[in-house]
């Protein structure tokens, strides 16, 4: 019961706000944080024992086509990462990567954007996984350093999406992204196309 966790006057504000869209909301009660997704009329509480410590942050990132992958794949750092959409606009999307699960909120926007993110459990990730619309995303998520303050994301996505390969790189600041010079092994940036976008992908 939803009442549980919240006082009525708090229930009554989110409903009537939120519950014609699919958000998320964290509030903070008796040291617990509880993580609404309102999607239609469906609502899924989880707690967590940690509050989100920076919340709301800007996502900067620049996305590639690869076709020809780097040598020696073996000595960096893999993680295996399945993600499904809850919604796509605004994004609502959880992970799993290796042993740890996320429920994140994407804002709009292509370079950049706001993103939030919260922390699932198994249970939790396992129960919101059969309501996901769209294809259950897999991929392989190579960590390869590049230059001195760079980390490259090489996804290789494997299922449905196969044989399809991006990379990303995240920045501090704008201009940051718009100065960065990709390695010879990137192939066509695709950061401004909505396709490559994973939220996208989901629903091929």
């Amino acid at each position: 019961n939803i009442r549980r966790y919240i006082s009525k006057e708090y229930f009554k504000y989110f409903r009537k706000k939120f519950l014609k869209s699919c958000i998320i909301t964290a509030a903070r009660v008796k040291y617990f944080v509880t993580v609404m997704v309102l999607n239609s009329c469906n609502i899924f509480i989880f707690q967590s024992n940690k509050f989100p410590q920076k919340g709301l942050s800007m996502e900067i990132e620049r996305k590639y086509l690869v076709s020809t992958l780097p040598e020696h794949l073996e000595q960096y750092s893999c993680k295996h990462i399945e993600q499904g959409y809850l919604a796509t606009d605004p994004v609502v999307r959880i992970r799993r990567s290796n042993d740890k699960y996320t429920l994140t909120y994407k804002g709009r926007g292509l370079m950049v954007r706001e993103e939030y993110n919260l922390p699932l459990n198994a249970e939790s990730f396992e129960h919101l996984k059969k309501k996901i619309d769209g294809i259950l995303i897999k991929k392989r998520r190579y960590l390869i350093p590049y230059g001195e303050k760079y980390t490259i994301e090489l996804d290789i996505f494997d299922g449905e999406l196969a044989p399809l390969q991006l990379a990303e790189v995240e920045f501090e600041t704008e201009e940051e992204a718009n100065s960065f010079a990709p390695p010879e092994w990137f192939g066509e940036d695709v950061t401004f196309s909505r396709k490559y976008h994973n939220s996208t992908l989901s629903q091929a």
